[in-house]
């Protein structure tokens, strides 16, 4: 939304305290998981919009100011697939539901703490690893040519989330070269964690 200059208001979920299970968030998405987009149509009617790539797709056919998908159809493949493997194949294993919650339906109870971070860890190195080698090859400026795209949208958060379960990015120099130069661009900035406004 930053990247397309659209305007928002934006309302936190506070995950750890565990609002994405209250009863008032759970009308807006019953799967206990952010984001969550409201729009508002033309006829006044609210819809609720859930899943990141589905919101991205949705905010890229109706907003088509600064494009995050490619024209080249090619590149367009390519950069969904980055995305995908980001937001399915890397995200699940270590969102906070999947290392808090890991034992509990096996009867082996909660994690600690300190194996919440070794389960984190060894999923995201060994998926940064596949990650790097699949972005190698089609990177220039960022990961798919030169122009932001929907897989650049889907790496920074991952790259977020490597640093705060302390991965070393260095071993992964295509996905750090790609990220660093990520954080000087005004989207990313505007949308940081340290930038959201956090709830009194």
């Amino acid at each position: 939304m930053a990247l397309k200059n659209i305007p928002y208001k934006y309302e936190t979920v506070h995950l750890l305290e565990g609002a994405q299970h209250s009863e008032e968030y759970l009308k807006i998405n019953p799967m206990h998981q952010v984001p969550a987009l409201k729009v508002i149509d033309n006829g006044d009617q609210t819809h609720i919009l859930t899943q990141s790539l589905a919101i991205i797709e949705y905010l890229e056919e109706n907003y088509p100011e600064n494009p995050v998908f490619p024209q080249d159809a090619i590149l367009r493949a390519k950069s969904r697939a980055i995305a995908e493997t980001i937001s399915g194949g890397i995200q699940p294993l270590q969102n906070l539901e999947t290392l808090v919650e890991y034992g509990e339906p096996l009867g082996l109870g909660r994690l600690s703490q300190e194996d919440r971070k070794k389960v984190a860890q060894f999923w995201i190195k060994r998926k940064l690893e596949s990650l790097e080698k699949l972005v190698k090859s089609t990177a220039g400026k960022y990961c798919v040519g030169n122009d932001v795209t929907i897989a650049d949208v889907c790496l920074v958060p991952q790259m977020f989330n490597a640093r705060r379960f302390e991965i070393d990015t260095s071993k992964y120099p295509t996905l750090k070269e790609i990220d660093d130069r990520l954080q000087d661009h005004e989207m990313i900035k505007a949308s940081h964690p340290s930038a959201c406004p956090v709830e009194k």
